[in-house]
Parts: C-alpha cells; structure tokens; sequence
C-alpha cells in the first residue's frame, strides 16, 4: 500500500515537472521567439554540460570559423537557420490571425450598436484588416 502512494506521488511530482518546464519554454518562446528560444537552450545546454574542451571547439568552430571549410557544419547550421524562420513565422501568423479577428469582432460590434442607435443602415467599406466584410 505504501508502495502505491510512493508511485503515485511521484508520478505526480514527474507530471508536474514536466508542466513547469513547458511553461517555462513556452514562456522563452512567447517573449524571445523561436530564435531566441533556441539559442537560450542551447546557450544553457552547453554551459551546464559541455567540458571546457568542448566549449573551446564550439566557439573555434561557431563563432571563430576555424575550420568551417567542413559542409556538415554549415549545413546544420543552414538547416536550423531555415526550421527556425519557419516556426518563427507561423508563429506570428497565428497571433496576427487572432489580433485580426479580434479587430474585425469589435469593428462589426461597432458598427451594429452604431446602426442600432441611428435605426439605419449605415455603408460599410471592404475590410482593411483582411476579414470578411458585412
């Protein structure tokens, strides 16, 4: 019986580890993007778990170009590049869409109070937000 407790405690405690270091990255890439994102981790990855050595390599090889006639390097870094810009862009795409929509919601409440205080129709222009227009 104990046993069990122990176990379901300590799923729970692994639940809630796991929520907290979403929050966080989450938290990293909501206010630094994927970029930022990417290089905060990375940047801490290296400093808690490479050796001085490895450090020296990263930085000779990243940041100095020291034998970066290498393909293999360029390409990674090409490639993480790329993926980074994409998920930095659909990202912004899903928030411009929300602001969008919010406007677009808010214009068309607007517009209906302002028709129902003046009992007329009023002309409406095409949307200059992108939305659908009344």
């Amino acid at each position: 019986m104990a046993d069990e407790k122990t176990t379901s405690n300590s799923s729970v405690t692994n639940v809630a580890i796991i929520q907290s270091i979403a929050n966080i990255i989450t938290t990293i890439v909501e206010t630094f993007g994927w970029a930022g994102a990417l290089f905060i981790c990375s940047f801490s990855f290296v400093l808690l778990y490479a050796t001085e050595t490895q450090k020296q390599r990263i930085i000779d090889l990243y940041v100095l170009g020291e034998g970066i006639s290498r393909l293999w390097a360029v390409l990674i870094l090409s490639g993480l590049f790329v993926i980074t810009a994409v998920a930095q862009h659909r990202s912004y795409q899903k928030k411009l869409k929300v602001v969008t929509d919010e406007l677009e919601r808010v214009g068309k409440e607007k517009s209906e109070l302002q028709e129902a205080t003046l009992k007329m129709q009023l002309p409406h222009a095409k949307s200059k937000t992108g939305g659908k227009s009344k």
